[in-house]
């Protein structure tokens, strides 16, 4: 962040406290063996997904706590909810996630 509150990510005009890439969103706490947030440029690009699998915004439902592993993996494949509930094990959304979000950090 620069003296007057600007992001200093390259190319971001965002002031600090609103960059995406700087800001994270959280996990919910049912997930508390697994990660407390994601960085929230990653599921900014399925706000429209997330909205029709919970009728909520990313920021309501980061008020409320957050998504847990089989949602986002529902977010990332943009798929519905339930599919995602009958198709993946909590356990396999987590291992999936990670290796998403590691992809998308070793690109930059």
């Amino acid at each position: 962040m620069t003296w007057d509150g600007t992001c200093t990510t390259d190319g971001c005009k965002y002031f600090d406290s609103m960059c995406p890439y700087s800001k994270t969103f959280p996990v919910h706490p049912t997930e508390h063996h697994w990660r407390k947030t994601i960085p929230f440029r990653l599921i900014k690009p399925y706000e429209d997904r997330v909205r029709r699998n919970h009728s909520q915004s990313l920021e309501r439902l980061a008020q409320r706590g957050g998504l847990g592993a089989i949602e986002l993996y529902a977010a990332i494949r943009e798929i519905p909810l339930n599919e995602a509930m009958r198709n993946v094990s909590a356990e396999d959304a987590r291992r999936i996630i990670n290796q998403w979000i590691k992809e998308i950090e070793d690109r930059g």
